[in-house]
């Protein structure tokens, strides 16, 4: 659940104050899973003309599957994330680049299980950010003074590739090493993805909109 005031979205103009000929266009996710949309935006309105892109389908997860698995692993893998993603394409999506780490769809099923996608897109967010918080705080032995605020203040703001090098010299209070934040960001994929050299970014922009609400 996102706050008002973390978005634009309390600044959008009332669709009866449109003046005749302008016309807004707004993508996002379903607003069930938002309950910061304005209020006119989920309800039945003339001024309103609600487009819905179709739920994934098996034969889109087929597409963006990997070709470099075998053969025997993409059939039972695309029924599994089809499962799993409940209709919602960036689960899907998700459920696609956590397969990349899987060699069975045993594998697959555990990793996905785990990572509690079945519950929904922000309880899967959920999971690997908490996880991956708790987990360098335990390596670290102490407790880390605001890392859930300002990492996920920094992710919410930024656009810029970073690593633990990074990390490291903007927040310099937390006593944290570039091992150490490199360790995180490997532990937040695949929320955030590493490209080339070790530079990570957010993989979506609906990550960035999670990071909000911190």
């Amino acid at each position: 659940s996102h706050k008002h005031g973390d978005t634009f979205l309390p600044w959008l103009v009332h669709p009866e104050e449109v003046p005749s000929g302008v016309l807004f266009l707004l993508a996002g996710q379903p607003s069930e899973g938002y309950p910061a949309y304005p209020q006119w935006l989920k309800e039945d309105r003339s001024e309103v003309l609600h487009l819905e892109v179709p739920v994934v389908t098996k034969s889109d997860i087929h597409q963006i599957l990997s070709h470099d698995f075998p053969r025997e692993f993409i059939e039972p893998a695309v029924n599994v994330i089809h499962e799993y993603a409940l209709d919602n394409t960036l689960a899907a999506v998700f459920a696609v680049r956590e397969a990349k780490g899987c060699t069975t769809v045993e594998e697959l099923i555990e990793r996905l299980q785990g990572r509690k996608l079945h519950d929904g897109i922000h309880a899967y967010y959920d999971h690997i950010w908490i996880h991956a918080v708790q987990k360098v705080q335990t390596k670290v032995n102490y407790e880390i003074a605001y890392l859930n605020e300002k990492l996920s203040s920094y992710f919410s703001l930024s656009s810029e590739r970073l690593d633990g090098s990074t990390l490291k010299g903007i927040f310099k209070e937390l006593l944290l090493t570039e091992s150490d934040w490199n360790y995180l960001l490997k532990d937040l994929e695949p929320l955030v993805i590493e490209q080339n050299r070790g530079k990570f970014v957010l993989f979506h922009n609906d990550v960035r909109v999670y990071f909000m609400r911190f």
